[in-house]
């Protein structure tokens, strides 16, 4: 009986995602920036996301070239954007713990 393939975890495949896909991080990085210099100290993630989302959708990318944003990636970049830049961003998003997810 052949061994099941273990699934990617959640960070795992986040991993993927960025490395195949770094204008998202980008434009998260972009429109974080856009916000604190407009003297913006705390923000939502998924706010940010949805704007990438929206974007994405409306910037004439035939089906060849889209992708989905799943939503458990944006604490991931939140936290990457705060781990590049902690001074920042270190208290811009709220953060928890984060789950185990597989």
């Amino acid at each position: 009986m052949p061994q099941r393939q273990k699934r990617p975890t959640l960070p795992e495949r986040f991993r993927e995602f960025d490395a195949q896909h770094p204008d998202v991080y980008e434009a998260f990085k972009y429109y974080a920036f856009q916000l604190h210099r407009r003297g913006v100290r705390h923000y939502g993630a998924k706010a940010i996301m949805e704007v990438i989302r929206y974007h994405t959708a409306v910037d004439g990318r035939d089906a060849k070239e889209a992708f989905k944003l799943n939503n458990s990636y944006t604490s991931l970049f939140a936290r990457k954007l705060i781990g590049e830049m902690p001074l920042l961003f270190g208290n811009f998003f709220e953060t928890r713990k984060l789950k185990t997810v597989a």
